[in-house]
């Protein structure tokens, strides 16, 4: 009866022994599994990240792109000592074809400034009616270039009136809502800091 419960015992423990091994393999497979499952989900994620990223580079890129193409096309437009000839005849032509009389009277090359953009600074006078110089103004605010007014005066040149109207600004404007006379005068200074005659 001995050997009966011997072999009882030894056949319990070598369940009990199976039924551990068999739990620990088991937790180890689960761990295992857990772990290769956490690593397809993170190689998931990154590649979703990477097509992510991938997608916002070439949006990215193609925006960089254009801002280069823009940069391009304006520093084509930049005044350069090359360019100061065809401006300055571009305001000339642009004062024949009002009908005033135009005359520069200064250019000087702009300062390389970080608060101000450089540019070309062009004093001139014009002499004409009202309305030929009005329009003259407005073509020269509405050129294809940037062109800020840096000084402006106008004053009839009027003999038989004994006070003259006189109109002055400084800084960006547009022209004067004045009476017209028979003939004005037009003292003025521009800042062109890009030019395309196009």
């Amino acid at each position: 009866m001995k050997s009966l419960l011997r072999i009882h015992y030894i056949g319990t423990f070598t369940a009990f022994l199976f039924v551990i091994v068999a739990g620990v393999l088991l937790w180890r497979a689960e761990t295992l599994l857990q772990a290769r499952k956490a690593r397809v989900l993170d190689v998931r994620d990154q590649l979703a990240s990477y097509e992510q990223n991938k997608k916002t580079f070439a949006e990215e890129s193609k925006t960089l792109e254009t801002i280069r193409s823009r940069v391009q096309a304006l520093e084509a437009d930049v005044v350069t000592t090359a360019t100061v000839p065809d401006t300055l005849s571009h305001l000339e032509a642009l004062a024949k074809s009002d009908g005033v009389a135009f005359s520069i009277t200064n250019v000087q090359n702009g300062q390389s400034d970080s608060s101000q953009p450089s540019g070309l600074t062009i004093d001139f006078t014009a002499n004409g009616s009202f309305a030929a110089l009005s329009m003259f103004i407005n073509h020269v605010l509405s050129q294809p270039y940037q062109v800020n007014f840096v000084r402006f005066a106008l004053s009839a040149a009027s003999k038989s009136d004994t006070t003259p109207s006189i109109v002055s600004s400084t800084g960006t404007g547009s022209a004067p809502t004045v009476g017209s006379g028979s003939g004005w005068n037009l003292i003025a200074g521009i800042q062109v800091i890009s030019f395309n005659p196009q």
